[in-house]
């Protein structure tokens, strides 16, 4: 090999270096101006003037389990003077007892002030129940599930599956009952008779409040002590829901009241503007958006 030819084969070396060099940086420059586009997006929402908002009627959605962590305690909050009536659409399997009760109140609390009416679309079980009550106007679809009046506890026992791992609880404890229920070991009687006490006393609690907020008869509250569930007719028969119903009718009945309003979806959120909100929820959107400001900062 001639040393043109050694020197014309560096040379084609050097090249394609260059060449991947200038792709890369291209590459990490599209990056960066992704990056920047997309935090610019997500924060556009606290920078650019807000709509001007209309009187309307507010759609809420319950459509998930019910705890402290449900999204859907955001679309209250957006609840505001232009607002003049409200459809709260129930799709819950319910949740733990605290939050169905804090459901319970917050759609009271709209129930005290504008026309309101619940619609249960798939299923107000349980808590979701609870939270309906909340409302003077229950309505649902024919296929609808309702009922599940009752309360319940639940603690799974581990200790069997850990010792055979080599897992075991060292605990120290002020008080006799300090701990339990725990996953380790199963409760003392006293315990469970204690915390079957308790269970009868909420349950007591959200029968009395069904009994106050729906005039049920003697019957109708033996019927649902056993916590069975009920398809809309039955539901209706035993004076769980005023009637059934569809999302139209029900929406119509509020412009009865208020006028023709438009009626606003709480569950949408107004800052994203390419509609992810479908597809992700709100709090993986936020991590999403951390995400981005830390790849910008670093």
């Amino acid at each position: 090999m001639t040393k043109q030819e050694v020197k014309d084969i560096a040379e084609a070396v050097s090249a394609v270096n260059r060449r991947d060099v200038w792709h890369k940086r291209w590459r990490n420059l599209a990056l960066l101006l992704l990056v920047v586009l997309l935090s610019q997006w997500f924060s556009r929402g606290g920078s650019q003037p807000e709509a001007k908002v209309l009187d309307h009627i507010a759609m809420i959605h319950i459509d998930e389990p019910i705890s402290l962590r449900s999204e859907f305690w955001e679309q209250f909050e957006k609840v505001n003077m232009q607002t003049k009536a409200a459809i709260v659409i129930m799709n819950s399997p319910g949740g733990g007892i605290g939050d169905s009760e804090r459901l319970y109140h917050e759609i009271a609390a709209l129930n005290a002030k504008m026309p309101l009416t619940v619609l249960v679309e798939n299923s107000a079980t349980s808590g979701a129940y609870m939270g309906a009550l909340g409302s003077d106007r229950i309505y649902a679809y024919n296929s609808s599930i309702i009922g599940s009046v009752g309360v319940v506890f639940s603690n799974l026992i581990v200790k069997e599956l850990m010792e055979k791992i080599g897992i075991r609880e060292e605990k120290i404890t002020t008080g006799r009952y300090k701990g339990y229920p725990n996953s380790f070991e199963d409760m003392p009687a006293e315990v469970r008779q204690h915390l079957q006490i308790m269970l009868e006393e909420d349950n007591q609690w959200f029968l009395d409040l069904i009994v106050k907020r729906r005039g049920l008869n003697q019957k109708s509250v033996q019927a649902i002590k056993d916590a069975q569930v009920y398809a809309a007719k039955s539901s209706l028969s035993l004076g769980l829901i005023d009637g059934i119903s569809t999302r139209q009718e029900q929406i119509a009945w509020l412009k009865e009241q208020v006028g023709d309003l438009t009626v606003k979806d709480l569950s949408i959120d107004e800052s994203d503007h390419f509609g992810l909100s479908k597809f992700i929820l709100k709090s993986q959107r936020r991590a999403l958006k951390g995400m981005l400001s830390d790849l910008m900062l670093g």
